[in-house]
């Protein structure tokens, strides 16, 4: 159902108007005198394949005297696998549609309107109809996508999303808002799932809808108004939610100034972290995701305790508020030693929170183990005198951590050396490849305790299998891919094209050749091999921010993902076990300039 709106504008006539323009016994305009002023009439509101409460097909308002109806019916009618979207004067919606109140659409006789359907639509958060989202065929992995172009949004105006009836919301799934082009035009509530033009004049956007499905649902809503932020290659911009100039997007009203930083009212269920920004071409991802860990962020002095929770933010993770109010974030240091420091206004007050977890005391992080997450957790405190006892999956990865603050937790990650870790006697080989710089690996699944031996300089975290459980001698093979924004999506399935192949004569050493563009973000996967010999997606094991690069390898720069530097042909050579890349590349050759074009021969011309 596609239709036009058109602005009318109604000229308001005086009774002298009228005396001048009518004789005394003559109606103005041709009006019909069988039809006395003053006459109401019925208005059957029918539901059009849908139904209204208790089944009924139809329901009836009475229009006032002067042929209009002041409100719709108060139950919109449902239809399953559609969203209702208003009612037209005819079944197949190519009549008027009904407005209602003082200038609303004016009946003249008993009639009959029809609830017209859509299958996806944009309606105000109240729950009024402003453009139907047409199916389109999606560009990439996802599974559904729905979109409209030049849908009017009026300043203010709080906007969402229904699919087969069901508003799309963050609790539904993942929603998120991706605004294309620099877009600066809305903003998106995720605890809402409202859509808000910021002020400003009207404009026209193009919207669109994706849904995804990899385990969890999510929807992406795509925006573009044509506009553009000038933003700054390497400058570092505040993104997230809950904020008047939130945007999950690079923009300009969100940028950290190093002279004068930047304020912003947080939110309650704010959402944020902070992104470098990549000097890309137009239309790319310029988000560079430097500043993924907690290192980067730091509160004021003597403000530590009760403002934000910044101990949570990584690749997967956001900042969190704790007291909602106004902040201002400014820079210290530069390059790897920049700390972004924010400051709560003077007087802003922070939340009184209860201790969940034990300052600087040593918690279990990490995945594969029922309820783990990369941080401090509740139920992973490792008891100075008990212990902790946890069940492992096979290829659970973890480190022991120790907890910054006793209200949000936070992780310091400086437990990560081999010394820190010792396998019980009797049970060194076999069961668990020990952190080295990175995070352990359980090799056999089963049951665990974590105790701690403090008897020398620094703490030693002891690990003992459980009685009766025997090392795994099964020997895994493992199948190793690069993964990254030269995909369409960083949700494409694995493909044979990106796999690196075993070197002969080098045992357990891995390679591809593979021509990239510059500016490719990507990083290594690992998949174990089932019993059939088909490759297991889900088992999955990251290789970037801690791999680290050959002596010499200028060709691709380190951050959370590795990127290439130019265009040309990379040739990958991983050894997973030291976790060590190894990077030749052959620059793409330049194309020869085009001939200069001769003269023609203008002395002998042709006849």
């Amino acid at each position: 159902m596609t239709k036009t709106k058109t602005k009318i504008l109604l000229t308001t006539l005086t009774v002298a108007t009228l005396a001048i323009g009518c004789g005394a016994f003559v109606a103005c305009g041709g009006g019909d005198p069988e039809d006395p002023a003053g006459k109401t009439y019925e208005i059957t509101f029918n539901a059009n394949g849908g139904s209204y409460a208790e089944g009924a097909e139809s329901v009836k308002l009475t229009t006032d005297k002067d042929g209009r109806l002041a409100a719709a019916p108060t139950a919109d009618p449902t239809r399953a696998e559609y969203s209702f979207a208003t009612y037209n004067t005819t079944a197949d919606g190519s009549g008027s549609d009904v407005t209602y109140g003082v200038s609303g659409y004016q009946f003249k006789s008993d009639a009959t309107v029809y609830a017209q359907w859509v299958e996806a639509g944009l309606y105000t958060s109240d729950g009024k109809f402003v453009a139907e989202l047409e199916e389109s065929t999606p560009g990439d992995s996802a599974q559904k996508q729905y979109g409209a172009a030049g849908v009017e949004l009026a300043p203010g105006q709080a906007l969402q999303i229904k699919v087969k009836g069901e508003t799309l919301t963050h609790n539904a799934g993942t929603l998120e808002l991706w605004l294309d082009g620099g877009c600066h035009g809305v903003a998106l509530d995720q605890s809402q799932a409202t859509i808000t033009v910021k002020p400003g004049n009207e404009r026209a956007f193009d919207i669109y809808a994706k849904y995804y499905t990899d385990n969890t649902p999510c929807w992406s809503i795509y925006i573009s108004d044509g506009l553009k932020d000038e933003v700054i290659p390497g400058g570092a911009y505040l993104v997230g939610s809950g904020w008047e100039t939130a945007n999950w997007q690079i923009g300009a009203e969100n940028y950290i100034d190093p002279e004068n930083g930047l304020t912003v009212t947080l939110n309650a269920d704010a959402m944020f972290k902070i992104t470098d920004c990549l000097d890309v071409a137009e239309g790319v991802e310029n988000r560079g995701w430097a500043y993924n860990s907690p290192s980067f962020y730091k509160m004021a002095e003597g403000k530590e305790e009760g403002y934000l929770n910044l101990g949570s933010i990584g690749a997967s993770d956001n900042g969190s508020v704790l007291a909602p109010g106004e902040y201002t974030i400014t820079i210290e240091g530069t390059g790897e030693n920049i700390k972004f420091v924010f400051t709560p206004a003077a007087d802003l007050k922070p939340a009184e929170l209860p201790d969940k977890f034990v300052k600087d005391g040593f918690y279990l992080a990490g995945s594969g183990f029922n309820g783990a997450g990369w941080d401090v957790k509740e139920g992973f405190y490792i008891d100075p005198e008990n212990g902790l006892e946890v069940t492992f999956e096979k290829n659970a990865q973890f480190q022991v951590v120790s907890c910054k603050s006793a209200t949000t937790g936070g992780a310091n990650w400086n437990y990560g050396a081999a010394s820190y870790y010792r396998m019980a006697e009797g049970a060194e080989t076999g069961y668990i490849v020990l952190p080295s710089g990175g995070n352990g690996t359980v090799k056999t699944a089963g049951t665990y305790t974590f105790t701690i031996d403090n008897s020398g300089e620094t703490p030693v975290f002891v690990i003992t299998p459980a009685e009766g459980l025997e090392p795994d001698q099964t020997v895994e093979i493992l199948h190793y891919y690069i993964k990254g924004s030269m995909h369409d999506s960083w949700n494409t399935p694995i493909a044979d094209e990106y796999e690196l192949k075993p070197v002969e004569g080098q045992d357990g050493v891995y390679q591809l050749t593979i021509d990239l563009a510059a500016g490719v973000e990507f990083g290594f996967r690992s998949c174990a091999e089932g019993a059939d010999g088909n490759v297991i997606p889900e088992q999955i094991n990251w290789f970037a921010g801690n791999l680290t690069l050959a002596e010499g390898v200028t060709e691709i720069t380190k951050g959370n993902n590795l990127t290439t530097v130019g265009a040309g042909t990379y040739t990958f050579t991983l050894d997973p076990a030291n976790k060590t890349l190894g990077v030749t590349f052959v620059a793409a050759s330049t194309p020869d300039p085009e001939p200069e074009p001769t003269e023609p021969d203008t002395e002998n011309p042709a006849e």
